[in-house]
């Protein structure tokens, strides 16, 4: 396997998860690499779990030791895995270590993947301030990481900085990402919630109809696009299209990697695409799983749509103070609750975040091939939609 390998090119994963053999114990700074190399490329194949994460531990054993290449994918490893400290302190280490040797672009993906695990632990605070070091150092270097943009605009998207995102997806050439499946679909699901924001539902739908379709034209069973699946839900149930599609793929990648993590992106997925009351229990039990990561932003996510379903059956809100007693409110801006309000958390905000264009229910295809695609096709543009104004809430405030 090349040590050269571009772990965000679909192709070339597809083809080193086909030929990956057990690599030998990490002895050498080579054979660590090819360690981390391995670990990253079982994980992007759907393959054990316990596997991957043993390679990944291999190719950090010696903490003297500073490579990129090793210690970037045995975090990402980590990270999905359920095992967000590990990742931390990985990541801690490689931001530190390449800043110290001058090695500024690895300091800077480094960056992006920090960023990564304090986006999963709900810290969007350090999550953006490490996206936004990344891309104002690849601009002073001239480098080119769409990476670090897409996510910076992400970032954007769930903390209403609408403008910002806008900004920043326009800097981004999505045929030149095209090949790049985990930069391209986070750059799709990015653009596809900002246009639902912008009030542009086809366009939405469209967008998440192109990210389900990437993903699935990999051949691969990533279970690091379970966020991205939950999102596609999430659009597409918010715009009256039918879900199903998609929330067999969440289950089934769940079912691959059965971290706290992704049994509740299940669960949250599967309470977004069920009607009514029958929802109360997963998005209950998915609250109380991201509770557990803890992953903040996504268990106030479940938490505001139980309260809603709740609500919309005609049950009495709770007494003030008792909104979400679990959740920790450093999430509030991008939730749009806090513990001095804990009306907002439940109620629909003004403008009305149920406001959607349901039109024909589409089928979901759980194998659709790129270009013949049984998804949502309202329209044929790929990138953010122009900008306008909007009341509709953002991806953890929506219904």
């Amino acid at each position: 396997m090349r040590l050269s390998l571009d772990l965000e090119d679909a192709t070339a994963v597809a083809e080193a998860v086909r030929a990956a053999v057990p690599p030998p114990a990490g002895t050498t700074t080579a054979q660590r690499c090819l360690l981390g190399v391995v670990a990253e490329a079982t994980l992007r194949g759907g393959g054990s779990a316990d596997t991957a994460v043993g390679y990944a531990r291999a190719a950090l054993a010696d903490t003297d030791a500073v490579t990129d290449w090793s210690m970037l994918s045995a975090a990402t490893v980590l990270r999905v895995a359920g095992h967000p400290a590990e990742a931390m302190s990985v990541l801690d280490r490689a931001v530190e270590a390449f800043a110290h040797n001058g090695d500024s672009l690895a300091r800077c993906r480094s960056l992006v993947q920090r960023a990564l695990v304090h986006m999963s632990l709900g810290d969007l605070g350090r999550a953006t301030q490490d996206a936004s070091t990344a891309v104002r150092a690849v601009r002073d270097g001239g480098w080119s990481l769409p990476r670090a943009v897409v996510l910076l605009a992400w970032l954007s998207v769930q903390t209403g900085h609408l403008a910002k995102a806008g900004q920043l997806l326009d800097e981004v050439d999505a045929e030149q990402i095209r090949h790049r499946t985990p930069v391209y679909r986070e750059y799709l699901r990015a653009a596809g919630w900002l246009a639902y924001l912008r009030d542009d539902v086809d366009h939405a739908v469209e967008l998440m109809s192109a990210c389900a379709d990437e993903i699935l034209a990999t051949g691969l069973s990533d279970p690091g696009t379970l966020p991205t699946w939950t999102d596609i839900v999430h659009v597409l149930t918010l715009t009256g299209h039918d879900a199903s599609g998609a929330v067999e793929e969440v289950d089934r990648l769940a079912k691959l990697w059965p971290s706290r993590e992704a049994v509740a992106h299940s669960l949250l997925a599967r309470g977004f695409a069920t009607p009514g009351l029958a929802a109360l229990d997963l998005l209950r039990l998915a609250a109380e799983g991201f509770a557990a990561v803890p992953s903040v932003v996504q268990q106030a996510r479940a938490e505001l749509q139980l309260g809603r379903r709740w609500l919309a059956a005609g049950r009495p809100a709770p007494p003030a103070g008792t909104c979400a007693p679990r959740s920790n409110w450093r999430c509030a801006p991008a939730t749009g609750c806090s513990p001095t309000r804990p009306a907002s958390c439940w109620s629909v905000p003004e403008g009305g975040c149920r406001r959607s264009r349901a039109g024909t229910d589409w089928p979901c295809s759980r194998r659709a091939s790129a270009g013949s695609s049984s998804w949502p096709r309202p329209g044929r543009r790929t990138g953010p939609s122009p900008t306008t104004s909007s009341s509709r809430c953002g991806p953890s405030r929506c219904t």
